[in-house]
C-alpha cells in the first residue's frame, strides 16, 4: 500500500544492514544473472533466493520480465557452455520469449476463428509462422511485433491495450494500408 508522504514519521532514517540485503554469491553453477526480474531467480537450482526470507517491505521484485523468460530459455541447455560466441548470442538476442506477454497475445490470435474474414485468416497463418525474433531478417517480425505492442508496453505507458484480436486487425490494416500488406 502506499504511505502518506506528509508524514515524517514514516520516513526512512536509515539504511538496511548489508547483512539483511538479498544477495547472491558464488552459486554452484557459477552462473549469475538479472534482467530486472525478480531476485528468486537469479541463478539456476537451490542456490535462488526465497522470498520468504526477506521482510514483504523491502519490495521486492516478483515478476518476470521478457528479458529475464528469455535468459532463462536461452541457458536451459546446461550441457552446452556458455562460452563466447553462445554469451553475445544471448547479449544481442532480440526474440520474444515463450510465457511473455507478447506470447499470450500471439497465443489468443492464433486461437482465434477468421475463417469467415480470409484476409485475416491468411495473416493468422503468416503470425503462426512467427519465430518470436524481432531481427530485420524476420519476415514476420512486423505484424508481430505490431499485434503485441501495446500488450507489452501498457506497464510502462499505462495505455491499456486493445483485446489481442483487435490488436491484430490494427496491425493488419496498417501494414496493408503503409506497406505491402502481409507478405
Amino acid at each position: 500500500k502506499y504511505l502518506p508522504g506528509d508524514r515524517s514519521d514514516l520516513n526512512w532514517s536509515q539504511y538496511r544492514p548489508f547483512s539483511e540485503v538479498p544477495k547472491l554469491m558464488n552459486p554452484q553453477s557459477g552462473f549469475v544473472w538479472n534482467a530486472n526480474n525478480d531476485p528468486a531467480f537469479a541463478t539456476d537450482g537451490a542456490d535462488n533466493m526465497v522470498h520468504s526470507d526477506f521482510p514483504a517491505t523491502m519490495g521486492l521484485q516478483t515478476n518476470m520480465t521478457n528479458r529475464a523468460k528469455r535468459i532463462l530459455e536461452l541457458t536451459q541447455d546446461a550441457s552446452q557452455p556458455i562460452d563466447r560466441k553462445r554469451l553475445l548470442a544471448m547479449k544481442f538476442d532480440n526474440s520474444y520469449a515463450k510465457g511473455s506477454i507478447a506470447d499470450g497475445v500471439v497465443l489468443t490470435v492464433l486461437a482465434a476463428d477468421f475463417t469467415a474474414e480470409p484476409e485475416l485468416a491468411k495473416a493468422q497463418a503468416h503470425l503462426a509462422k512467427w519465430d518470436y525474433s524481432t531481427g530485420k531478417d524476420s519476415a514476420h517480425a512486423a505484424l508481430g511485433v505490431m499485434t503485441t505492442l501495446k500488450a507489452t508496453t501498457e506497464k510502462y505507458t499505462g495505455d491499456v491495450p486493445p483485446e489481442p484480436a483487435q490488436a491484430f486487425r490494427i496491425a493488419v490494416d496498417y501494414l496493408n494500408q503503409h506497406h505491402s500488406g502481409i507478405t
